[in-house]
């Protein structure tokens, strides 16, 4: 379910055919094969975060949105950090590439819970992302999808783990003290690419 809750359907080839259409795959727990790879939550109550090996909040950041951009994620099991920029992207780039950094980060192994306050950049993860892998990289009306260097470059990050990667939903600006360090990091890092010019 689009809340994380886990359900299982009995099914025939067609209905998984049907399903798989629509983004959504079995669930490889109920087929006694090892339990979902990615699940997501996108309800305001918080995750219990005891059953993770690492949990990190993760925020991207436009200056003018297009304009300098930032990312940064803020590894809340260790307290470490990381946050880059470009002197010219968007908003959906700086949370991308935040993501991307935050995979990297936490190694293959780790059960991983990712908190992001992007449901874009959950969606992606989680649903959009395996549909176009499907069409050959093309969205429903046929047209690439946005920033797919670095949507790729995620789905090989995803899929190459072997723990556990959780995404939860934080609102943004709402006191999160994880997702408000990512902010700060984030927008700080678009300043420096503005001044720097450089990555």
């Amino acid at each position: 379910m689009r809340d994380g809750t886990v359900f299982y359907v009995w099914h025939t080839d067609r209905v998984v055919a049907l399903l798989a259409a629509r983004g959504l795959e079995p669930d490889a727990a109920a087929a006694g094969a090892g339990r979902p790879k990615s699940r997501a939550k996108t309800d305001a109550a918080p995750r219990d975060t005891s059953a993770y090996g690492k949990v990190v909040a993760t925020d991207g950041s436009a200056l003018g949105n297009p304009g300098p951009t930032g990312w940064a994620w803020v590894d809340q099991t260790t307290g470490e950090t990381g946050s880059g920029g470009l002197p010219h992207g968007t908003n959906n780039i700086g949370e991308l590439l935040a993501l991307l950094e935050a995979l990297r980060h936490a190694g293959r192994e780790v059960d991983l819970l990712v908190r992001a306050d992007s449901q874009y950049v959950i969606n992606i993860a989680t649903t959009w992302a395996k549909g176009w892998q499907r069409r050959g990289w093309r969205k429903g009306d046929g047209k690439v999808p946005e920033n797919l260097e670095i949507v790729q470059a995620i789905m090989a990050e995803l899929e190459a783990r072997t723990g556990l990667t959780d995404f939860e939903w934080v609102r943004g600006h709402n006191g999160d003290v994880h997702n408000e360090q990512a902010d700060v990091l984030a927008v700080a890092a678009a300043r420096a690419a503005t001044a720097a010019g450089v990555r």
